[in-house]
């Protein structure tokens, strides 16, 4: 049986789901070389930088 390319979709309403969820991706391509981590990776901090912009012009001080 031939693989089908597939898509996943995830769908994150928190930002500290999302901070956990990068920190832990990162964990991750640490141990794995895979692109995939890569990707997810640019997407959270795509996904989280307008908040984190936010913080920033409210004068919190963030990790990046």
């Amino acid at each position: 049986m031939p693989f089908k390319p597939f898509a996943m979709r995830i769908v994150i309403r928190d930002p500290d789901d999302a901070q956990e969820f990068l920190e832990g991706c990162i964990l991750a391509q640490s141990n794995n070389n895979s692109q995939y981590f890569r990707e997810l990776i640019d997407g959270l901090n795509g996904g989280l930088h307008e908040y984190r912009q936010e913080l920033i012009a409210q004068g919190a001080s963030i990790q990046p």
